[in-house]
């Protein structure tokens, strides 16, 4: 008798436990962490624009037209609330720094987008802190980060599904277009210190490993050059790049930035001895040519003539000093020098290019 007990009560135990486990295996597949998602009618998008080093990103869905009337119907001009800018959950636009949105400025972060249609009048666009919503229904205009005014075009062109893109894209600046039907609502943005922006970047990065690269260093003191910053700065990073690479690009960054400073005699005491000491064949001939293009005719040719010096058994040498000489309007020697190139044996190319340019001179 106690040993069918017994049998009883570990069959019990066994079920117990069956059940448990079941109910274990359950709570892991609730609809709330494993929910089948099928494809919807206005499926998701995205598109994301790098405006220097700053990233835009739009998240939406896509409603297509399907014969429907747009505007007025399906995006009503009178509704309880604004309209979503899309389909499903909200739409929404992160910036990565802080931006100006048609001249108001916006602080970085992720926004639900929202849109007040108006017939014939400017529309309004929201950005809304509240960013996680199913479209506009749980909008609240206390969760307005910025509201602007913009001015809807008409397209000539149909746009079945409705599209975010960018245009009119500049270094620091551009427009979010939202295309659809026939009509867009175009959202021009700039870049809230876009040069600050860019010179901290360089700043952080060049603390660390971008910092023992000599391009690096070349790239971001050319960028404070460009823009006219910081020059002490920008020359004490064209010599650590020169300590570097000791080379014609770090030594004409040096003599840029003293230029751009004033310091004209230091510059051209560098300008001499990248030229005398630095160059070589195809940097003379690049130099020579830049002296040529700012019409310094007589400076291109001396670099001309120091790259023949440097470089006599050098066909293409003697080609771009026949091509001072006729800039310059030295018509004989510029004869002379084209025909040197021709008794050279040169390439295919500067062949071509002699005999042509010999042609033009002679008259035939």
């Amino acid at each position: 008798m106690n040993v069918l007990k017994n049998k009883l009560q570990i069959m019990k135990n066994v079920q117990l436990s069956i059940t448990l486990l079941f109910c274990l295996i359950l709570a892991q597949i609730t609809p709330s962490k494993a929910q089948l998602i099928g494809p919807r009618v206005s499926q998701k998008s995205s598109v994301t624009q790098r405006i220097g080093i700053t990233d835009i990103t739009i998240e939406y869905a896509r409603p297509a037209v399907k014969g429907r009337q747009v505007l007025g119907k399906l995006i009503p001009y009178k509704s309880r609330f604004p309209w979503r800018a899309g389909a499903n959950e909200n739409t929404t636009v992160q910036f990565a720094h802080d931006v100006f949105i048609e001249g108001q400025l916006l602080q970085a972060g992720k926004y639900g987008l929202h849109m007040l249609p108006a017939k014939g009048q400017d529309w309004t666009v929201i950005f809304s802190k509240k960013n996680e919503a199913w479209g506009s229904l749980g909008y609240n205009a206390k969760d307005d980060a910025l509201r602007v005014k913009v001015k809807p075009e008409n397209r000539s062109t149909h746009q079945e599904f409705l599209l975010y893109h960018f245009i009119n894209l500049s270094e620091t600046s551009a427009t979010i277009a939202l295309d659809w039907d026939k009509f867009r609502i175009p959202i021009k943005f700039s870049i809230a210190n876009p040069q600050e922006l860019v010179i901290n970047d360089f700043r952080s990065k060049l603390t660390g490993a971008y910092g023992f690269s000599w391009q690096n260093l070349t790239t971001a003191g050319s960028y404070y050059l460009k823009h006219n910053k910081y020059l002490k700065e920008a020359l004490l990073i064209a010599d650590r790049a020169i300590r570097t690479y000791p080379k014609w690009d770090t030594y004409s960054l040096k003599s840029a930035i003293l230029r751009k400073m004033g310091r004209i005699k230091e510059a051209n005491t560098l300008d001499k001895y990248k030229i005398n000491t630095i160059a070589n064949e195809n940097e003379l001939n690049q130099w020579g040519y830049y002296l040529l293009n700012q019409k310094k005719f007589e400076e291109a040719i001396q670099i001309f003539e120091l790259n023949v010096k440097k470089h006599p058994k050098a066909p293409n040498v003697y080609d771009s000093l026949a091509e001072g000489y006729m800039m310059k309007g030295d018509k004989k020697k510029a004869i002379r020098y084209y025909k040197k190139v021709l008794n050279m044996n040169p390439s295919k190319f500067l062949k071509n290019h002699a005999s042509q340019q010999l042609k033009k001179l002679e008259g035939k």
